[in-house]
């Protein structure tokens, strides 16, 4: 039922040349970031930390709708695409459906891969097609189109992963993505070529991540942990895996006798991704509050998930919150759930919408930007549902490291 990756048979090595010295660490787990907001482009979200600041406007008393702008990806019929992966507990049983094919490559999409689909058209796409398309705006032609002819091409490269990426690892003999939230830059590691023992074909990145798994916890018993995460990368093919990572305050390195495939999740506060602008600052602090809270993982949580999952509650529907009092009593349970026990997508989901609460100015606009970009409930979501959801809200999928 719980994450297994890092219950994998590993080994603990101290490295030869590090001595005393240790992996260079991001400041903004411990608390401490920079006096200046750091944000990339895009529509800026009124920043009031405790919501008794004036917004430079009134937030909108209508329920959020999808923007037309977002990087989503539709089936020539138009409609949204949405990512599935295996879901949990059910490898077994979907080992057993017909073999599902790319419609653009015709390549066998196998369990391991993750693939948009579109139900209503019975049709797939891998994630190497995926990434070549996007939707046009509604009101013109709407079918799939390379992603060149809408914005500006950018060389994919781990290099574009952002703090606020979702890395999703997988999955399991169970079925079982686990997630694990960036909060720092990806950067080449090449000093880790060496004790991560990779071949000449492949190169080593790393960057820090928040995650929660069954075994073990964070500094004073906190659910969440961070770790300096290794990962390699085939030059040939951008094939992406987990490989090892290291302790915060040690210098043992745990490295995977089995690498673990590792996909990524983009979120849309970034550049020419149609969300608003993204404050690098207060998502630190949202990180650090998070794990402030943070309770032990929770198999509680997990059949809850497991639960809503089969009564096909996926997440909340804006329509529910047509008014202000109701978003702002939304927003105090989504509150009091964060410190329920968590899984693996709850860290993910908490921290997302801990965010939009510090970086919105009241408690109505910071509802309405979790209803529009991560209406899921921390304490009931599997990491499938997740990235079924998100992927529908502008949240796009790699099969790789290859922002």
């Amino acid at each position: 039922m719980h994450m297994m990756y890092h219950d994998l048979a590993h080994k603990g090595l101290q490295h030869p040349d590090h001595g005393s010295q240790q992996l260079p660490r991001s400041a903004h787990f411990n608390g401490v970031g920079s006096s200046t907001i750091s944000c990339i482009d895009g529509p800026q979200l009124p920043r009031c930390a405790h919501f008794n600041g004036v917004g430079s406007a009134q937030p909108s008393t209508k329920a959020p709708r999808q923007a037309i702008d977002i990087n989503v990806v539709r089936c020539p019929r138009a409609h949204v695409m949405e990512v599935r992966v295996v879901r949990e507990m059910l490898r077994g049983f979907e080992a057993l459906r017909s073999s599902v094919l790319c419609a653009r490559c015709k390549v066998a999409i196998t369990m391991e891969d993750a693939r948009y689909s579109c139900d209503a058209c019975s049709i797939s796409y891998c994630t190497a097609c995926s990434t070549n398309f996007l939707s046009k705006p509604l009101g013109l032609e709407s079918v799939a189109r390379p992603l060149c002819a809408q914005v500006v091409p950018v060389k994919s490269s781990p290099l574009n992963v952002k703090v606020g990426d979702i890395l999703c690892c997988g999955p399991d003999a169970w079925g079982i993505h686990h997630l694990m939230l960036v909060i720092s830059a990806m950067e080449p590691d090449p000093e880790a070529f060496e004790f991560l023992h990779l071949e000449n074909s492949l190169e080593a990145w790393s960057c820090e991540t928040i995650e929660c798994t069954r075994n073990r916890v964070g500094p004073n018993g906190a659910a969440w942990f961070s770790t300096r995460t290794f990962f390699s990368r085939d030059r040939a093919t951008s094939a992406a895996a987990l490989v090892g990572c290291l302790e915060t305050g040690t210098l043992n390195i745990e490295l995977f006798e089995t690498p673990v495939p590792v996909k990524l999740l983009m979120h849309p506060l970034r550049k020419g991704h149609g969300g608003p602008t993204f404050d690098v600052e207060a998502f630190q602090e949202a990180v650090k509050l998070s794990t402030d809270v943070s309770q032990r993982w929770g198999l509680a949580t997990a059949i809850k998930g497991l639960f809503t999952r089969a009564l096909g509650q996926d997440c909340l529907d804006p329509d529910d919150y047509s008014t202000a009092e109701e978003r702002e009593e939304l927003l105090e349970k989504l509150s009091t759930s964060w410190s329920s026990s968590p899984i693996c997508s709850s860290v993910v989901i908490v921290v997302w919408q801990y965010y939009f609460k510090l970086a919105c100015s009241s408690p109505d606009a910071a509802a309405q930007q979790i209803l529009r970009w991560i209406p899921l409930l921390s304490d009931k979501t599997m990491p499938s549902v997740l990235l079924k959801v998100l992927t529908k809200l502008g949240w796009v999928l790699r099969g790789n490291l290859d922002a």
